[in-house]
């Protein structure tokens, strides 16, 4: 499912308008579902009160998990607040939820069918289109290609996550402990430009994380793992998709914890399968939905 869906999937399973749009970003925010689900509850319908409707704050939500630092400098959220709220009003004629509703036709007067067939479904739906446009539009500015200076630091981060995830399938101490070694790695790297270039980098002042991309597919997404569970993995899968339109992977059968991650960001897992050269274990295919 598109995030409209999984947005109107979520709208129709019961949840406010705000829990459905932060719903559906969850995953490319950094956010547990559980967890967005739960940090949005108190804004449907307006709050409550009919003030800002419950669509344009889930999207706020997402956007300022996507785009604000740790910093004090508000100046790019402070102007995508203000650019979604602008584009939403155009569209729909308004923000207020009292507004939006007072507009909404008279004819259904059953609640739930009201909720489902009335006007929030669409307004659920414009939001999640604006937040996405707004994505397309101002990029990932943590994001950045990668340069022959971050060799060394790619390198780290590959090799402390090969030890980390498949030592403990393949166990093989001579290749993880002896043959993987980061200046040899660093060093063909910066042998090959054409390689590097398929590379984007998580800088944040420091580089965090690695992706490379080539062509369509994601052949390697890594987190340095004392950086892990805080979201980064997530916002480069989503420049991969989003700015580089990524489309499929292949990933460890026997990785259970990769296959979640992928499939909360809408990859399916397919019949294709080949094997690890070397190895009696499967590599299967997964693709964007």
């Amino acid at each position: 499912m598109n995030r409209v869906e999984q947005a109107h999937q979520l709208f129709a399973d019961g949840y406010s308008c705000s829990q459905a749009v932060l719903g559906a970003f969850a995953p490319a925010a950094g956010l547990d579902p559980e967890q967005a689900l739960q940090v949005s509850a108190c804004f449907g319908g307006g709050m409550r009160c009919g003030s800002v409707c419950g669509a344009c704050t889930g999207a706020l939500m997402a956007l300022g998990m996507l785009y604000a630092g740790s910093g004090k400098d508000r100046s790019l959220t402070n102007r995508l607040t203000t650019e979604f709220l602008n584009r939403f009003e155009q569209e729909n004629g308004a923000i207020l939820c009292k507004v939006l509703l007072s507009q909404a036709p008279k004819s259904e007067t059953d609640p739930k069918t009201a909720r489902l067939k009335g006007r929030c479904p669409d307004l659920v739906a414009s939001a999640v289109k604006i937040t996405e446009q707004l994505i397309a539009e101002n990029g990932f500015p943590q994001i950045r290609a990668a340069k022959p200076e971050d060799a060394s630091r790619i390198a780290e981060i590959i090799i402390a996550n090969y030890r980390k995830q498949f030592y403990p399938v393949f166990r093989s101490d001579e290749f993880y402990f002896q043959e993987l070694d980061i200046a040899e790695k660093a060093a063909q790297l910066r042998a090959d430009p054409e390689t590097l270039a398929q590379y984007a980098v998580y800088d944040d002042g420091i580089v965090r994380g690695c992706i490379r991309i080539c062509g369509t597919e994601i052949v390697r997404l890594f987190v340095e793992p004392a950086f892990q569970g805080k979201g980064i993995g997530a916002r480069l899968l989503t420049f991969a998709v989003s700015a580089q339109q990524a489309d499929h992977l292949w990933v460890l059968e026997c990785n259970p914890g990769a296959v979640r991650f992928y499939a909360r960001h809408g990859f399916r897992l397919t019949d294709t399968r080949k094997p690890e050269e070397g190895t009696d274990k499967y590599l299967i295919r997964m693709e964007r939905e």
